[in-house]
């Protein structure tokens, strides 16, 4: 659950993030910008903010951007460390706290959805017809490897009724309902499709 916790801790920073941060007026040395926003940065500038990352959570991301956000949380990570617990943050750790969290939301954009985006994916998979085998189902924003958005559906199958070795067809030929019923809830990212058995559902 590593990788869901920590796009949950990231869209909670992003939201104070954007709500106080006044970056630009930072960067130009304005004194009364940099002061409010040094006081609103202890509630968004901590190490736990990205406890949860895993490099691997994100192999889609490809050869350029997985290294790159990796690098980016290790230097929030190191920033975010270097302030007291009792203390404040100062303007140059301020900065590059900011320039770091900026390059995270950059490459993750994707995997933040806008607010209406989860219920239109909800109410799309929940209207499809699905085969009997399909005991349950889940889902998660992402991005392909050319930064495309999508979402990734994970279908859990009964494998008493589907032999293992068709998981894969059976999850090719659910492409296309899932790409109709999420165009007509005008989501245009692109569905991909994971296959489990029924052992990993009661196991999650």
């Amino acid at each position: 659950m590593s990788k869901r916790e920590f796009l949950d801790d990231l869209r909670l920073t992003r939201n104070l993030f954007v709500h106080g941060a006044v970056t630009a007026a930072v960067r130009r040395l304005d004194p009364a910008a940099l002061a409010q926003a040094l006081t609103r940065a202890a509630i968004w500038l901590t190490p736990s903010a990205v406890t949860e990352f895993r490099a691997d959570d994100f192999r889609e991301l490809g050869p350029d951007d997985q290294p790159a956000l990796a690098e980016a949380v290790q230097e929030f990570d190191r920033v975010a460390k270097e302030i007291p617990p009792d203390g404040a943050a100062t303007g140059r750790q301020f900065v590059e706290a900011s320039a770091a969290l900026e390059k995270i939301l950059e490459i993750l954009g994707h995997y933040l959805p806008s607010h209406e985006e989860p219920a239109r994916v909800r109410a799309a998979l929940a209207g499809l017809d699905y085969p009997n085998w399909v005991l349950n189902r889940d889902y998660e924003f992402g991005s392909d490897e050319d930064g495309a958005p999508t979402v990734r559906v994970t279908l859990y199958a009964d494998e008493g009724a589907i032999p293992p070795d068709q998981l894969g067809r059976h999850a090719l030929e659910m492409v296309p309902k899932l790409r109709a019923a999420l165009t007509a809830a005008r989501i245009s990212r692109w569905p991909f499709v994971r296959m489990r058995a029924r052992r990993a559902y009661k196991a999650g």
